[in-house]
């Protein structure tokens, strides 16, 4: 683990917390194993996820409840297993869960740096709108 990530990790994913997980093919994937190791210590953390084509290096079994919008293959095997809820909505449901039920304490989300500042690259979906209710952003610069 990242001494930056461990940190961030620690001072802000908490016990009965809820993280979005940015997805699709801009996913933190190099932040899962943190972010499991650190939900697994502090227990009762909830994700949030979308369509995780590479689903399979996140350890899911380190939080306490998942709940997945648009699962796809990569979650499939874990829909199937009860691992992972499906949440049958439309793209266009998923603003309204984010700011009520859903609403994320912790997002995070890869950033690629511009030189206008950060930018969301390829994350243009959903993550903007739990971007907007969100308490707490991590977010880890692209390379």
């Amino acid at each position: 683990m990242t001494a930056d990530a461990q940190n961030a990790f620690e001072r802000w994913v908490r016990p009965g917390c809820t993280v979005a997980l940015a997805d699709g093919v801009g996913a933190p994937a190099s932040l899962y194993a943190d972010l499991a190791a650190v939900a697994r210590s502090v227990g009762g953390v909830r994700l949030i996820l979308g369509w995780c084509p590479g689903a399979e290096t996140l350890d899911l079994s380190a939080f306490s409840d998942v709940r997945a919008f648009m699962p796809g293959g990569g979650l499939r095997r874990h829909v199937a297993a009860g691992t992972v809820r499906y949440v049958p909505a439309w793209l266009s449901q998923v603003p309204g869960l984010l700011a009520s039920v859903w609403r994320p304490d912790v997002l995070v989300l890869s950033v690629r740096e511009t030189g206008r500042g950060l930018s969301l690259g390829s994350e243009a979906s959903w993550i903007q709108a739990a971007a907007q209710v969100l308490l707490r952003l991590l977010a880890g610069t692209a390379r």
